[in-house]
């Protein structure tokens, strides 16, 4: 009932939303994209409003407030006289070859790193905090930001929500953790969908006609970089951030009445304070450069003049005024979460510069494209103010007052808009009086891609004298993204995943009055466990963060401890464990085991 009532009102929500946007976007694909960017947002908008209001955000409660909302919008729409033409808005057929193609390559990642069995299987911490912000949301009704118990994560009650909110919601309809998992797990991909089909988008508004050699180019570029890096690392809320930052800058390149961009705009930069406000500086700054060049060769004064227009002031203050609410209003956190920590260090993957040397040449001639033709500002302006605001973090970095964790995290906005740029240089090269040089480039990425993947590997495994070191054609990350999944350490089975449920289950058994059981494992099979089963390991006062650090079981004062919970949870290659810290099993006997994990009880 809950599932069924809430799409019911979203598809009525979405019905006036698209009918507005069909009344200046045509192209099935543009309208698909920015529906999705302004509904995610929403979702974030409505949750804060809710919180203001102390109210809780369930399915129900969205969907009343969807009916309401959609019923002043058709009331709306109809008093302006705004209808849907038939037929006005179309996807072509190079549209649903990117659709399609992403589609495949999306599902075929999902496989490639979670097996048709669903392993469990990260390089870091970060899903498991995604997870249990979602699972928790889902459960509660409340953002962190105004009600948070989760013991663990209470330095980060102003986490960015608007991921975990849209994920919540979903798994708000289940009382499966597995179902839950398994949505965490999708929505991840449907953002690196999501984000492959904006930067399609942009390229396409830049060039208007697409083949699809330059589809598969662009959708390939964009799929095997950076975007897969993020799902390899689990950076659920970069992902979304991402996403929502490409598609502002389709938005603010289309043609709208003012009103309509100013709504637009305005909900989709919330949605990105509230995705990902690491980006919001850059965003902001370029958006309004390039929503103040009305013209080509407009003049400098002019365009001052319309810098600090009406429209720009309206989209700036309406911003700044629901991310004061987000980080100042509803943040009753003392440490102020992560909006003060760009100077703590994190785990990502590092490369300065020779990522971006296949994209440079051509991106570079796209730039002095623009700078003499002066054509469609927005991915050009953006381009340049993100690699800016990069430079500056790099700074700060050099002197000792920003980490290389948060300089990093420019390059996976960054490489999709010089891939944009890449691909735009190549199409002007093809267009211009050189055509040769741009099917010859193409000839040659065909050749490197093919020994990359199906030449050079078999031949040395053959007989290596014919094929010595295997060259490496790929650029660093897309090398990091097709070794590093392979031996990624598995930390939970389907199997294992069941076994976690049976504990939560049976909390009152296994934990009762102790509220906490010792779990024998890594630190991401530790974090998983506490994210699963919300059944935490002790804190003192001052050792929030301990859960980041692995937690090996001291035997012998647990031995000795009067009021010890006798379950342990042994997981994967225990063994280690048992001869450090000579423990007999004959003292304890198996309650509970699965391949890979078992509960014992000390009974002697």
């Amino acid at each position: 009932m809950d599932l069924f009532l809430y799409l019911f009102s979203s598809i009525l929500i979405l019905i006036p939303i698209f009918i507005l946007i069909s009344q200046y976007v045509n192209k099935g694909i543009f309208v698909f994209i920015i529906i999705v960017s302004t509904y995610l947002s929403y979702n974030a908008v409505a949750s804060v409003l809710f919180s203001l209001v102390s109210l809780r955000i369930t399915p129900i409660s969205l969907a009343i407030f969807n009916i309401v909302l959609a019923g002043l919008m058709y009331l709306l729409l109809r008093r302006k006289q705004i209808r849907y033409e038939k037929g006005r808005v179309s996807f072509d057929k190079i549209d649903w070859y990117t659709i399609i193609l992403t589609l495949c390559i999306s599902s075929y990642f999902f496989i490639y790193l979670y097996s048709t069995k669903i392993d469990l299987k990260f390089l870091t911490t970060d899903p498991s905090v995604h997870f249990i912000f979602s699972k928790y949301f889902s459960e509660t009704g409340e953002l962190l930001l105004t009600f948070n118990e989760l013991m663990g994560y209470l330095h980060m009650s102003s986490y960015p929500f608007l991921a975990y909110v849209n994920t919540g919601i979903w798994m708000g309809m289940t009382d499966s953790i597995e179902a839950k998992f398994m949505i965490y797990l999708i929505s991840n991909f449907i953002l690196f969908f999501l984000i492959i089909l904006a930067v399609y988008s942009i390229y396409k508004k830049l060039v208007n006609e697409v083949d699809y050699m330059q589809a598969t180019i662009l959708i390939g570029a964009a799929s095997i970089g950076y975007n897969l890096n993020s799902i390899i690392f689990g950076f659920t809320s970069q992902l979304a951030g991402i996403f929502i930052a490409l598609v502002l800058i389709l938005i603010c390149d289309l043609k709208w009445s003012s009103w309509a961009k100013i709504i637009f705009m305005s909900l989709n930069l919330i949605g990105l304070f509230y995705a990902y406000y690491y980006f919001i500086p850059a965003a902001i700054i370029s958006l309004l450069i390039s929503n103040s060049i009305q013209t080509p060769n407009m003049k400098w004064t002019a365009m001052l003049k319309a810098l600090v227009g009406k429209q720009n002031i309206f989209i700036s203050l309406i911003t700044i005024t629901f991310g004061g609410i987000y980080l100042f209003i509803l943040n009753k956190s003392e440490e102020n979460g992560n909006v003060s920590s760009i100077k703590l260090e994190g785990f990502i993957y590092r490369e300065l510069y020779s990522d971006y040397k296949p994209y440079l040449l051509f991106a570079v001639l796209a730039l002095f494209i623009w700078f003499k033709n002066r054509i469609n500002p927005t991915v050009f302006i953006s381009v340049m103010i993100y690699n800016v605001f990069a430079v500056c973090v790099f700074l700060f970095g050099m002197a000792g007052e920003a980490s290389s964790y948060y300089f990093y995290k420019n390059y996976y906005l960054i490489e999709n808009l010089l891939i944009i740029l890449f691909c735009f240089g190549l199409y002007y090269v093809k267009k211009s009086n050189v055509k040769m040089l741009y099917y010859s480039y193409i000839l040659v990425l065909v050749f490197l891609a093919i020994n990359t993947f199906f030449i050079d590997e078999p031949v040395q495994k053959n007989n290596n004298l014919f094929n010595i070191e295997i060259e490496r054609n790929l650029t660093k990350v897309q090398d990091f993204n097709k070794k590093i999944p392979a031996n990624m350490e598995l930390s939970y089975t389907k199997v294992q995943r069941q076994f976690m449920e049976q504990i939560a289950a049976n909390r009152d058994v296994f934990v009762g009055d102790h509220h906490y059981i010792p779990v024998v494992g890594n630190l991401l099979q530790q974090l998983w466990f506490y994210s699963y089963t919300e059944i935490w390991p002790k804190y003192g006062s001052t050792e929030l963060r301990g859960i980041y650090e692995e937690r090996v079981l001291d035997y012998g004062k647990w031995k000795v401890d009067s009021d010890k919970n006798p379950y342990i949870i042994l997981l994967n290659n225990y063994d280690e464990w048992l001869t450090k810290e000579q423990v007999n099993l004959n003292d304890f006997e198996t309650v509970y085991e699965v391949e890979g994990a078992v509960l014992i009880k000390y009974i002697k």
